[in-house]
């Protein structure tokens, strides 16, 4: 992975934007040597929504099962707990 400081990014943008995007390479950019922002290219980044959309979903699906199992609560429960 390239590491690149944010002034030299500035000088030589699109020099890296090739390297990620012809090259396959990825790019962190920094601040006084702290990691800030990542460059890759847009498959990379369109696989990486895609496994996080995958991600997201199973989380819901978890949850909603998670949730299913729990004991039900009646109204009157739920009132009383809630002080109405």
């Amino acid at each position: 992975m390239l590491k690149v400081s944010m002034a030299r990014a500035r000088e030589q943008l699109s020099e890296i934007a090739q390297k990620v995007q012809h090259r396959g390479e990825r790019c962190m950019f920094t601040h006084y040597n702290k990691p800030v922002v990542a460059l890759i290219s847009a498959e990379e980044l369109e696989l990486f929504e895609m496994l996080l959309e995958k991600y997201e979903d199973d989380l819901s699906a978890q949850a909603y099962e998670n949730r299913k199992a729990e004991e039900s609560v009646s109204a009157e429960d739920a009132w009383k707990e809630l002080g109405l």
